[in-house]
Order: C-alpha cells, then structure tokens, then sequence
C-alpha cells in the first residue's frame, strides 16, 4: 500500500515537474526572441546615429576646423611649470 502511494506521488510531482520545464523552456525563447529584437533595434539606431552625424559634417577631432578652434590652447612659450623655483 505504501509503495502504491509513494508511486503515484512520484507519478503527479513527475508531471508537475515536467509541466515546469514546459513553462520555463518558453518563457527562456520569449526572452531570447526579446533579446535579439533589443540588439537588432540597437544596432539600427547606432547605424542611424553615425549615420546621421556623418551627413551633418560634424568635424573629427583630428580635422582642420577642430584645430582651428583649439588653436588658442596651443603652447606659445616655455610652460611655466617647468621652470626653476625663484
């Protein structure tokens, strides 16, 4: 009799068990379907985004436009860190 119980309680937990792994094997596909949809709507908006500051024309910091509004900021002389205490 006992062994009856015991057999049909694996039988139910064993069911219930599976039905968990069921659940959980779809909720982990919607996450990665989630998943990539979020990295592919990324990598179009950071595609548009150079995209869009490449028609602008916005300067490079290597370009001659950002040296000439740096130019002021250029060294004219000896930096007077480096010289001698008086």
């Amino acid at each position: 009799m006992v062994l009856l119980v015991a057999v049909v309680g694996l039988f139910f937990h064993d069911k219930q068990q599976t039905t968990n792994l069921t659940r959980a094997q779809s909720d982990n596909e919607l996450l990665q379907q989630q998943l990539t949809d979020s990295q592919s709507q990324y990598n179009a908006l950071l595609a548009r985004t150079k995209a869009q500051s490449f028609q602008a024309g916005q300067p490079a910091p290597g370009s001659s436009q950002f040296q000439l509004k740096m130019s002021h900021l250029q060294d004219s002389g000896p930096n007077p860190l480096d010289r001698p205490p008086y």
